[in-house]
């Protein structure tokens, strides 16, 4: 039987948890022994998610650097071949123990977002460290790298030139409940419900999604009965709450929270925003195109121009363009049904991406 072990903060709301879940099932369902590794179970939004074919592992630490023991203690009893690490600040860890210890142990490390961005977001001092422990910065010494798009691939070897062979792009698919229910389900526009624009995602700054408040302050004046919806939770809640209240916005603008089923929101939205100031590959357009609700996003880096395939499946707007954003989402309100989104989202299916990890973690 092949075997593999994730490694994962937690089970919580978020992308690379949701994306790790997804990934784990999917080889689970074909039969692989799937060991997931998190940190705690604290958090555990997508626990209902996780198949019981996966087998999942607490490792009962608050943070990355408190693993080590159970960490080390799980690699030294089960002798994995191979781990997968869904973070960075696990990578970090995997590493120096992998060096340290002297274990072997091919690792596969999952680059989240633009890397170079992350860099001035991290402690200096810390990674400084992490650096001079084991000789080189912790993901150089990866076996392989997987990139979830073109240009977070094109980032990452910019600042790792050594790693253009061990490095790939793998594309992000849906999350499996949502391919299931668009499989199961006429997903054809109506109008009748359709009142309101869908942002999705942590209320944190990177999301920049005061721009969407902004915009919806210019459009709300032509579209008397629309709303926007924020679905989330994040630092940046109450900030986000007082612009509203300064554009005198409490009567049309929604923040729900985070949800754990986010199909039915989705499917009554008129379209999807996304308004950040860079991603990875955001799940958010992925599943919107999915379950067939247009988008418009800015042109960040790295994942809307990929997954919009430069403008050909929705509306891409210059990064901080607020009046272009005003603009495009006019033009979908006015002509919901431009886009192929049924022919986009096979793009993204489970299938497809578990054959390239399957291919992958087979040497292939």
């Amino acid at each position: 039987m092949n075997t593999i072990v994730f490694f994962v903060g937690t089970i919580s709301n978020g992308g690379a948890e949701a994306v790790c879940v997804n990934i784990a099932n999917g080889l689970a369902e074909r039969g692989w022994q799937v060991d997931l590794l998190v940190l705690h179970t604290k958090d555990k939004s997508y626990i209902d998610r996780l198949s019981s074919k996966v087998n999942l592992i607490d490792l009962k630490a608050g943070r990355a650097r408190y693993a080590a023991p159970a960490l080390l203690w799980y690699i030294l009893k089960h002798k994995p071949k191979q781990l997968v690490i869904f973070k960075y600040d696990l990578i970090d860890l995997v590493v120096i123990i992998k060096k340290l210890f002297k274990l072997r142990l091919t690792l596969i490390g999952r680059n989240m977002t633009i890397f170079s961005e992350s860099i001035k977001r991290r402690n200096y001092v810390r990674t400084k460290l992490k650096t001079l422990l084991v000789g080189k910065h912790p993901m150089e010494f990866l076996d392989r790298v997987i990139n979830q798009s073109f240009e977070m691939q094109k980032d990452l070897l910019d600042v790792f030139p050594s790693l253009k062979e061990k490095s790939i792009v793998i594309h992000n698919p849906v999350a499996s409940h949502i391919e299931q229910y668009a499989n199961e389900n006429h997903l054809g526009l109506g109008k009748e419900q359709r009142n309101y624009i869908l942002c999705v995602g942590r209320l944190v700054e990177v999301k920049a999604f005061h721009h969407a408040i902004n915009a919806f302050s210019i459009i709300a004046k032509k579209h008397p009965t629309l709303r926007l919806k924020f679905l989330g939770q994040g630092p940046m809640e109450e900030k986000l709450k007082e612009l509203v209240a300064d554009l005198d916005l409490n009567s049309r603008v929604d923040f729900e929270g985070f949800q754990t089923n986010i199909i039915p929101y989705y499917r009554n939205a008129a379209l999807t925003l996304l308004t950040s100031n860079y991603e990875g590959f955001p799940n958010v357009l992925i599943e919107s195109i999915v379950l067939g609700t247009p988008v418009v996003s800015f042109d960040c880096p790295s994942g809307p121009r990929e997954i919009l395939d430069y403008g050909k499946y929705g509306k891409l707007v210059t990064l901080g363009d607020v009046e272009g954003l005003v603009g495009a989402i006019e033009d979908v309100l006015s002509n919901p049904h431009q886009f192929d989104l049924v022919e986009r989202s096979k793009f993204f299916s489970l299938n497809k991406a578990i054959d390239k990890y399957e291919s992958l973690l087979k040497g292939e």
